[in-house]
């Protein structure tokens, strides 16, 4: 029931992003529409939809992922990758 709870949150917060993306594209002419459109360059709009399908993509893989993982291989594979990063801060690589 929590991961579809999560799962529901995070499309309604996914969606409202989206609409604050886009409607600016859409509203040339308002009153905040050309700033914005400004700086929305052919690339930013790249990003923004490579990141919609980076986060599907993601979404999918990790429900058909959520089934096969363990709570203990969750406490190992994060407890790695804290190590992981303390280190690479130590080391100033971060």
């Amino acid at each position: 029931a929590y991961v579809g709870t999560a799962s529901v949150c995070s499309a309604l917060v996914d969606v409202a992003r989206l609409v604050v993306y886009f409607v600016p594209l859409a509203v040339v002419g308002g009153a905040f529409g050309k700033d914005f459109a400004a700086g929305m360059t052919r690339d930013a709009i790249g990003l923004v939809i490579a990141g919609c399908v980076a986060a599907f993509a993601g979404s999918f893989v990790g429900a058909r992922l959520l089934k096969k993982v363990t709570l203990e291989g969750v406490h190992v594979i994060v407890g790695v990758m804290l190590v992981v990063v303390g280190l690479a801060m130590a080391v100033g690589v971060i």
